[in-house]
């Protein structure tokens, strides 16, 4: 995933700790409404960000005790205090990373393929540019600004540029997007361009509508409609304020299907997709009244997988569902499709 770079003049457990106790400042920001946000990471609301990055704490601080199961890197539930679990996700990992003989262990990284295991400073490397790049996601996420100390960013520059570029980046669940040209900005403008993100992103959700008789437009936005051409919802202001969200599917933003034959994987994706289209409309989850979870089977275990990572994201929210196993759903593999009705407001 990386190339090796000269560790010796680096301490990367306490640039690490710099950069995670900032990402802990930012999240304590973080207020309910807030979760629903888009973010400059591709598909992933505040929510999924802030979820990916406790189940990164959980799998480093792991791989520190030669711990390889992949299972510890499974996506995590924020439950009923998302902001709370994650500080305590990244609790675990300062501790984990500041242990007696850390320095002198292997850490098995199964997330990143192939078997690996990573010299200690290396792999704390890796968690180190991850949690720079999450803490300028965030502060992007929230609309305030991040710092770090010059020595900081010159390590984070080092890691970034040691990142393969070309193909690597372009593969399912690349850690990074292709990099983005950029001229001028701060030193963290440069670390996050080469790492695939815009400086200049701005969490506007960038639509464009079609009015189609005086009572309903129609959303559309292909970021979420990639390879097809069709409106992702379609809204009436009166007299009450309707959205309707044709089925979300598991596809990243370049039309590629995430995650072939993961139950769970795919709904992850389906419903950050959801989210994302439901703010193109100007609705949140917590708007929604009505859903379809449909999935692309007859067995109990794999609709209960998606029906429980449907749950997650729903918390408390319940509203009438209806889950049905159905023989295929759409193409390239997809096997779960959620659609959606939400109410925004009562007009008088």
């Amino acid at each position: 995933m990386y190339m090796l770079i000269n560790m010796s003049a680096r301490d990367f457990v306490a640039l690490d700790a710099q950069a995670v106790r900032t990402s802990m400042e930012l999240a304590a920001r973080v207020r309910t409404a807030d979760l629903s946000r888009p973010t400059p990471c591709v598909g992933w609301t505040l929510y999924g960000l802030l979820a990916h990055m406790a189940t990164q704490h959980y799998g480093f601080a792991a791989a520190s005790r030669g711990e390889g199961d992949l299972a510890w890197w499974k996506l995590r539930s924020l439950e009923d205090d998302p902001v709370g679990t994650y500080q305590a996700s990244a609790e675990q990992v300062l501790a984990a990373f500041a242990a007696d003989g850390v320095l002198d262990r292997q850490f098995p990284l199964p997330e990143f393929g192939g078997g690996h295991a990573f010299p200690a400073e290396q792999a704390i490397s890796f968690h180190f540019i991850d949690y720079v790049v999450h803490s300028w996601d965030l502060a992007k996420t929230l609309g305030v600004e991040v710092e770090f100390e010059p020595e900081l960013l010159e390590a984070a520059l080092d890691v970034a540029q040691a990142v393969p570029s070309g193909k690597a980046r372009l593969a399912p669940g690349a850690a990074f997007a292709p990099e983005v040209a950029w001229t001028g900005g701060s030193r963290l403008d440069e670390i996050v361009a080469i790492l695939g993100r815009s400086p200049s992103w701005q969490s506007e959700f960038p639509i464009e509508e079609q009015v189609v008789s005086t009572a309903v437009r129609l959303i559309r936005n292909d970021r979420l409609t990639p390879k097809v051409d069709y409106a992702y919802a379609a809204v009436a202001d009166a007299p009450v304020r309707s959205v309707w969200v044709a089925g979300a599917c598991p596809l990243d933003l370049n039309g590629e299907t995430v995650a072939v034959g993961d139950y769970a994987g795919q709904t992850q994706q389906v419903m950050r997709n959801l989210v994302t289209a439901l703010e193109g409309a100007g609705a949140s989850l917590t708007d929604v009244t009505k859903t379809t979870v449909y999935v692309a089977s007859s067995r109990q275990e794999d609709l209960v997988t998606a029906w429980e990572v449907y749950r997650e994201y729903m918390g408390e929210h319940d509203v009438p569902s209806t889950l049905l196993g159905v023989a295929v759903l759409g193409y390239d593999h997809q096997l779960v499709e959620v659609e959606a009705t939400a109410v925004i407001e009562v007009r008088d």
